[in-house]
């Protein structure tokens, strides 16, 4: 599946996403949703969908989608959050 991501630097590009590992509709913050996360097993990549909800005066209610690279430690925490098991993830020395 390919899709337009914002990445680490800001900039948008196009990415070929492989099958995520997570789907589902969870809360993360207040007006956002984690719709689908991916870990690139290749490149080692993080990525997310997500779903924001935003207030507008003039027409009430705006939503917005999103994929976004993310850093390993978002990544790390979103997979805490939705109780998923990370993948493709550095080993730390403890």
């Amino acid at each position: 599946m390919n899709k337009t991501i914002t990445n680490l630097h800001g900039d948008r590009e196009r990415v070929s996403l492989p099958t995520p590992q997570w789907e589902g509709q969870v809360e993360i913050a207040t007006g956002l949703e984690l719709i689908k996360l991916w870990s690139g097993p290749g490149t080692g990549r993080k990525f997310a969908e997500t779903y924001s909800y935003w207030q507008n005066r003039r027409t009430q209610c705006h939503t917005g989608q999103q994929y976004t690279e993310l850093t390993e430690s978002d990544y790390l925490h979103y997979c805490e959050q939705v109780r998923c098991e990370p993948s493709h993830v550095e080993a730390t020395a403890v």
